[in-house]
């Protein structure tokens, strides 16, 4: 009985809508069957687990203590889940406080469990965590590593960790989409941290990918999600110069979620002073700036803190009020002295301030400073890890890319079903025009592999004559002028090897072990030439492989003969159906209207072409240039 009526009570606060007063309802209803000792204790550690996640998006204090109290009771209950899952409430508290090293401990421990369980869900939620660690510190690619880390974990369906005679009860639609909200919001802090990095095309790729995630997952309403995509997708705007669009940006996600949640309101006034000050606005920035330091002070965020007292001292600074810009960016700094961008924000601000204030000493000690923390950002090690992100960036797309012509495949195939019963109610009216157009695609077929095959020869007759030429040349002379012999013997050499490299060219011994080993052993012969791969390595049949192989070389060769490059990259990405070629360089590039004159370029076409792939070319005079084809392996 006492179950029944527990039940009865839950299901009828989970058939109210979730306001704020609903969900204090709901809270509160919770503590009241908690004090009445009628629940399991499986129950309360749902309960806490409940009331943890409500407070967690305003109230650090209580999501810190209730926290507390569940993780007590998961570690009599040798709950491992949910020991893991109070880590998470209690570590996020220390992020948001700026206890670092504290938060680490926690975060670590969530870690270490989810991996001991191997359970995904957790996973992705300690990953995403650990990603806001790094951001909060500023270790901003760090943190897009987790938040990667963390997307890569998603797969529906998910399984919710709450106590089940009570989850039977309940509206399940806002406990039970936490893994699709980490998904989202894993997209779009990477889209931050890209945004931070001043990446404005990275960013905007997250930032959309998150946006349609959302609209395709129903997720519009979620304050957090929306807020954050919107909130970035504003700063991006911003800092494209289209101000306008990114104040509409802002003031769409205050009117709809603004005064639901702290956090989202402060983000929100954050930016909202940005654009006041490039508008000359400055009451209405100072506002902003004030409603973010009140609510700073409100959730005990240190974080907050130091953002609202940059955007006092921007503020004054673009005033010339410079006295108080010193003392609001000094109060930042005094807060935050190391994270690489707000404490660098603080240390210009400063050194500024002080420039016009006449005090030149402490204003060159601070432009010192914020010198020092942008060669931090601009180490080795640190562009290091932005080439790799850049690599892991163009992967996603060419992914994406390999994923979306799938898709389009398999609507070909539907409208390729429908067309066959289009026609066959049409009759013997199409048939004679179908087998016309059949044999015109056929002799087009076959006109571009006999020009592909003079092409072949045009280019084996240049090979022969650069490469060989000259050096037989130089042989005739050294026997009339009796060179020693072993000279002479040495220019035969050259002349062997001139042949060898040749006859490579047009089929290698290595690519009987697969065209990834193939291509390997060809970019290994330059210094410069960079070879990535990517996908699972799979069959290739024989002639796409040699097809493939023909047209990487005839790219690369291009882009060291004639685009003047440092560097190249040549990426191989595979799939079952697919593989995908990318020779990247660092070069000249060229004008796109001339591309049907070029030799080798027209090697390429005729050769894809006859293979029935694609080409793509991304050029422009001086910018460097990409080419892309792809090929069917030839797999069922």
């Amino acid at each position: 009985m006492k179950r029944i009526i527990i039940s009865v009570i839950l299901l009828l606060l989970a058939t109210v809508s979730h306001a704020q007063k609903d969900w204090d309802e709901f809270r509160d209803s919770l503590f009241y069957l908690l004090n009445t000792n009628k629940l399991t204790q499986a129950e309360k550690i749902g309960a806490y687990h409940m009331i943890a996640q409500i407070y967690s998006a305003s109230d650090l204090k209580s999501t810190y203590m209730y926290g507390m109290k569940g993780l007590e009771l998961a570690k009599k209950a040798g709950n491992k889940e949910m020991i893991a899952t109070f880590y998470r409430y209690i570590g996020s508290t220390y992020i948001y406080t700026a206890s670092y090293d504290t938060a680490h401990y926690y975060v670590q421990k969530e870690i270490d469990i989810a991996e001991e369980i191997n359970d995904r869900y957790l996973l992705m939620h300690s990953n995403f965590n650990k990603g806001n660690l790094y951001a909060r510190q500023g270790k901003l690619l760090q943190a897009v590593e987790y938040y990667q880390k963390a997307v890569g974990y998603y797969k529906e369906p998910y399984k919710c960790l709450f106590f089940e005679e009570i989850l039977d009860n309940l509206d399940k639609t806002y406990f039970c989409r936490g893994p699709q909200r980490i998904y989202i919001l894993g997209l779009a802090n990477a889209g931050e941290c890209f945004r931070r990095l001043k990446k404005p095309e990275r960013a905007l790729y997250y930032l959309t990918t998150a946006k349609e995630a959302m609209e395709t997952k129903g997720m519009e309403a979620d304050g957090g999600c929306y807020a954050q995509i919107y909130r970035e997708l504003g700063y991006v705007y911003f800092a494209q110069g289209y101000i306008d669009k990114a104040l509409e940006y802002q003031m769409k996600i205050m009117d709809k979620f603004g005064k639901r949640s702290p956090i989202v309101e402060s983000d929100c006034k954050e930016a909202l002073a940005k654009i006041y000050v490039i508008k000359k606005e400055y009451d209405k920035a100072l506002e902003c700036a004030n409603d973010c330091l009140e609510i700073a002070q409100f959730l005990g965020d240190p974080y907050m803190d130091v953002v609202a007292w940059n955007s006092f001292a921007e503020i004054y600074r673009a005033q010339g009020r410079y006295k108080e810009c010193e003392e609001a960016a000094m109060k930042a700094w005094n807060i935050d002295s190391t994270s690489l961008d707000f404490a660098s924000v603080s240390a210009i601000n400063i050194a500024y301030a002080n420039l016009y204030l006449g005090n030149n000493d402490k204003a060159a000690a601070f432009f010192k400073k914020n010198e020092l923390f942008h060669e931090q950002k601009n180490d080795k090690n640190f562009q290091e890890s932005m080439a790799d992100m850049e690599i892991k960036y163009e992967t996603e797309k060419k992914e994406i890319r390999i994923t979306s012509l799938e898709k389009e495949r398999q609507l070909y195939v539907w409208l390729g079903v429908a067309g066959i019963l289009f026609a066959m109610a049409l009759g013997i009216v199409f048939w004679q025009k179908n087998k016309n157009m059949r044999k015109e695609k056929q002799l087009i077929a076959t006109r571009s592999v006999l020009d592909g095959e003079m092409s072949e020869r045009t280019r084996l007759a240049r090979d022969l004559h650069d490469r060989l030429s000259g050096n037989l040349s130089a042989v005739k002379i050294g026997l009339n002028n009796n060179e020693p012999q072993q000279s002479i013997s040495n220019k035969l050499d050259k002349c062997i090897e001139e042949i060898r490299n040749v006859a490579h060219n047009l089929m290698p011994k290595s690519l009987q072990y697969g065209l990834k080993t193939a291509l390997e052993d060809f970019a290994a012969q330059f210094p410069n030439v960079h070879f990535h791969f990517f996908g699972k390595e799979g069959n290739i049949e024989e002639r796409t492989a040699f097809v493939a192989y023909c047209c990487a070389n005839e790219m690369v060769n291009n882009s060291l003969w004639h685009s003047g490059a440092k560097n190249i990259n040549l990426q191989m990405v595979q799939d079952k159906k697919l593989v995908s070629l990318t020779v990247q360089d660092d070069g000249c590039g060229f004008d796109e209207k001339m591309t049907s004159k070029g030799i080798g370029l027209k090697n390429i076409y005729d050769r894809v072409t006859s293979s029935n792939g694609k080409i793509d070319i991304v050029t422009s005079p001086s910018k460097g240039t990409e080419i892309i084809i792809e090929l069917k392996t030839g797999n069922a």
